[in-house]
């Protein structure tokens, strides 16, 4: 044997030791053993070399067949396989090995971990997928050149709504015998939402003579009395009384009242009429005209109603309101000042002295109304000249005089049926 191939075992004799010093010093005592049983005086030197040459043969032997035996990876698994989190919720992912001697390890901490995604799910160490935001995304573990994959599913998370209760409505109401009355039913749900149930909705009356009620709380008053109906669904319950009372002594009450007209097409000055309504419970009206309270928002557009009767003052738009038993009735009123009737027209200037020669005078008509405080808007006016030769006028109005002569011109306007006219004197100037 040459040294160099002495050198190379007794390499492989040391790093197999290190491997596995059990066996070693399983070895070494084994060696120790055999050389005192064959030779019993023998100086140190050849001991140490017996056991020492022992001791190379096994490490030899083990290293050959370490590098032999090693087993081989031949999979590698992840699970769970699928997975469904919410975001921010976690799973440990377990990776296994199996190897060619047909035994298996758990290698999570020694594989490597990828995520498809890592927006949708992330890795934070080995093995642990966390949820990031909903999508999916495939885990991948790689170990010893072998790779698994598992597939985590990021779903939105769901927030489960509950009933929490429920109500009655009318709550203790009063009928008439013969009367009926239409029972509801609202659920009160864990989100602080309200909503009408319909459906299995089971009613039932405490005293069914005096009040029954069908499958679609229908409440019937059939006696005098008083009666507790209950409404049961879906492990709630809730109630309501109701009092029956003969049918002639059914209290009455004031249910509202009501402002008419709503709208209102007046001149100023116009006189304008409302009427308050009072509806009772029992559908019966009253005038309550002369009765009621009567106010107005704004002064300046129409004044505070006297039994109803007020005065229109200007364009524009308030509220009439009108009070009876505190209940009020309430009429958004729009004045709309109505021009007056037309009753003539007016031109101005009435009369105009002008040199003689060329000159130009500018006339307009009005129209004249009942009431005299507010000019009445023409729809057209149609201007003439008694002597075109002298003057002439033009749609506008606006007279063009030429002439030396000392005269007087007369200019007419007409409107509907309505005309009125100006002078115009030629004067030596």
């Amino acid at each position: 044997m040459t040294p160099e191939t002495r050198e190379l075992l007794r390499a492989q004799a040391r790093a197999d030791a290190a491997r596995n010093p059990s066996r070693f010093e399983r070895a070494l005592t084994d060696g120790s053993r055999a050389v005192r049983r064959r030779v019993r005086r023998v100086d140190v030197a050849a001991i140490v070399g017996t056991v020492l040459a022992f001791v190379l043969s096994v490490g030899i032997g083990t290293a050959a067949r370490g590098v032999d035996e090693r087993p081989a990876t031949t999979a590698v698994v992840v699970s769970p396989a699928r997975t469904t989190l919410h975001p921010g919720d976690s799973v440990q992912l377990a990776g296994v090995a199996t190897f060619s001697d047909g035994t298996t390890r758990t290698v999570t901490d020694d594989a490597l971990w990828e995520s498809s995604d890592p927006a949708k799910v992330r890795i934070d160490e080995p093995g642990r997928a966390v949820g990031v935001s909903v999508g999916a995304a495939t885990i991948t573990a790689n170990y010893d050149g072998r790779t698994a994959h598992a597939e985590v599913v990021v779903g939105p998370v769901t927030v489960t709504v509950t009933l929490v209760s429920v109500a009655i409505a009318p709550h203790d109401t009063e009928l008439a015998v013969g009367e009926t009355v239409a029972l509801t039913a609202t659920g009160t749900y864990s989100d602080d939402t309200t909503a009408p149930l319909t459906g299995d909705l089971a009613w039932s009356s405490s005293r069914e003579e005096v009040v029954s009620v069908d499958a679609t709380g229908q409440a019937r008053g059939l006696a005098r009395g008083r009666a507790t109906v209950n409404l049961d669904y879906q492990g709630h319950q809730a109630s309501t009384e109701l009092t029956v009372v003969p049918a002639l002594k059914k209290r009455v009450v004031l249910e509202s009242v009501s402002v008419d007209p709503s709208e209102v097409a007046a001149a100023p000055g116009d006189a304008v009429r409302f009427t308050a309504t009072a509806r009772f419970s029992d559908d019966t009206t009253k005038d309550v005209t002369a009765e009621a309270t009567w106010e107005t928002g704004e002064t300046s557009v129409i004044s505070r109603p006297e039994a109803g009767l007020a005065k229109a003052v200007d364009d524009g738009s308030t509220t009439v309101s009108a009070t009876w038993q505190d209940k009020t009735g309430t009429s958004t009123v729009t004045v709309v000042v109505r021009p007056a009737a037309l009753v003539g027209i007016a031109v101005d200037p009435e009369h105009t002295d002008v040199c003689q020669g060329e000159s130009d005078v500018q006339l307009s008509a009005r129209g004249v109304g009942a009431d005299s405080r507010a000019p009445v808007p023409l729809d057209s006016v149609s201007w003439k000249s008694d002597d075109p030769s002298t003057a002439t006028v033009d749609a506008d109005g606006l007279v063009h005089v030429d002439s030396k002569d000392l005269q007087t011109v007369t200019i007419a306007a007409t409107s509907k049926d309505f005309s009125d006219w100006a002078t115009i004197t030629i004067v030596s100037c």
